[in-house]
């Protein structure tokens, strides 16, 4: 029986939009076994631009993949296009101020870029408002996920502690998409080595939008870097 997952080679191409490979490609997964890092400028986009990034559970905008894309924005002149909202544990409150920072931008104008549980908010922000969601090991269903760390916790990197409770849950269970429908909205980028979400899982959960799948890494996916040439070109 034929594999259903297609491998590929993934090269910057010069020219055009570049990464032509990424065009959705119904049941096709790209998996990325090495990367040529090219030298995509990332043109300069309108003044209206925005790039969201959201972090995920007990993280900051402090974070690797944070600080990677907004260094990688400022080299290019483009720094004033990104933003991180540092957000609240609640899962409605971190929405609340989710959508008041993308309706400052009109939706074409806006990309997010959300890592693990900010994955889940960024689903939920696209099948909402239209904007386009670029999507790292994104958590489906973290209020199953999460029940294990149910108790005491505190913040990676601000060291705020609180408790995450059974209201923490239900906030998330009312806002999850059961199965994404704006599927040319979504870039999804996952390792196979995550030790906490299942690649797979997420393939078939966005089967049907444009999706990189890197050989490897872990969640936290240091190597993510080398792939912003790929998230820019999707944020045009």
């Amino acid at each position: 029986m034929q594999s259903p997952y297609h491998h590929w080679e993934l090269q910057n191409r010069s020219g055009g939009r570049g990464w032509q490979v990424l065009e959705a490609r119904p049941r096709r997964v790209v998996f990325v076994r090495s990367v040529v890092v090219g030298h995509n400028t990332g043109a300069s986009a309108s003044a209206n631009v925005m790039i969201v990034y959201i972090h995920g559970f007990n993280s900051s905008p402090a974070s690797h993949k944070s600080n990677q894309l907004r260094d990688r924005l400022a080299a290019l002149g483009r720094g004033t296009e990104f933003v991180c909202p540092a957000l609240p544990h609640w899962p409605k409150q971190a929405m609340a101020l989710l959508e008041r920072e993308v309706a400052r931008v009109p939706a074409a104008e806006v990309t997010l870029a959300g890592s693990s549980l900010g994955g889940f908010y960024a689903t939920a922000l696209t099948e909402k408002t239209g904007v386009r969601s670029m999507l790292v090991n994104p958590a489906i269903t973290p209020q199953q996920g999460l029940r294990a760390y149910l108790g005491p916790q505190r913040n990676l990197y601000s060291g705020e502690e609180y408790v995450l409770t059974e209201e923490h849950l239900a906030q998330l269970a009312e806002l999850q998409v059961q199965k994404p429908a704006r599927l040319d909205r979504y870039l999804l980028m996952h390792t196979t080595g995550d030790e906490l979400l299942d690649w797979r899982i997420a393939v078939d959960h966005y089967r049907g939008c444009r999706q990189v799948i890197v050989q490897g890494s872990d969640h936290g996916f240091k190597e993510f870097g080398n792939y912003l040439d790929i998230v820019l070109d999707f944020a045009k």
